[in-house]
């Protein structure tokens, strides 16, 4: 456990779930409460194809200052 980083409970727990919902279920990661995601999956998507790209002339990689300030040039 030591090795994965996991505590007992968790461990547990998750086998409990395994035994009550099946495999797939207990392996499924379900909504947490929480503020929602300020992001939407395309937006995220944008910025990590933004940061593949190469860094812009004068640097030699993406900061998330320089990430921060094309996305908000770029509308």
């Amino acid at each position: 456990m030591k090795a994965l980083a996991i505590s007992a409970t968790m461990v547990f727990n998750t086998r409990q779930k395994c035994v009550e919902e099946g495999v797939e279920a207990a392996l499924e990661d379900r909504p947490r409460p929480g503020a929602a995601p300020k992001l939407t999956e395309g937006q995220c998507g944008h910025i990590i194809a933004l940061a593949c790209t190469p860094a812009p002339e004068g640097h030699a990689h993406w900061t998330l200052r320089l990430l921060a300030d094309q996305v908000v040039q770029s509308g």
